[in-house]
């Protein structure tokens, strides 16, 4: 396409899609034991979603979520976590609920952004 050339309609409104900034979710408040279902981490059989198990294992937690006195990596200060009462904010997604704040303190932005990774797969 040379400048100054019509886009063609279609096109135009799908990009608008994909790049229109989206709503932030409405968050709800989810109270119970963090319990192990299967490899995943549920509360009452709700499957609690801390990111792509990738992430879970190789990024720096930005928090002491466990309340142990040492920031580790995500996955250790979730499994910290089993067996004990949390709050969370999530999505209240249908399938999985993307988890937002733990017990008051920030895992993903507003927008639902995980913070970029420290390590193999951070972006450069």
């Amino acid at each position: 396409m040379t400048a100054g050339a019509a886009v063609p309609l279609g096109l135009a409104i799908g990009a608008l899609l994909l790049f229109a900034p989206s709503e932030p979710p409405t968050l709800r408040t989810v109270m119970g034991t963090l319990e192990r279902c299967g490899v995943r981490v549920c509360i009452d059989g709700s499957v609690m979603d801390f990111g792509p198990a990738w992430y879970v294992r190789e990024a720096e937690a930005g928090h002491d979520y466990d309340g142990d006195g040492n920031v580790g990596s995500l996955a250790d200060e979730v499994l910290g976590l089993l067996g004990r009462e949390v709050t969370l904010e999530t999505d209240g997604g249908s399938l999985d609920e993307d988890v937002f704040t733990v017990n008051g303190q920030q895992l993903r932005s507003p927008e639902g952004e995980l913070p970029a990774p420290d390590g193999p797969r951070a972006r450069p």
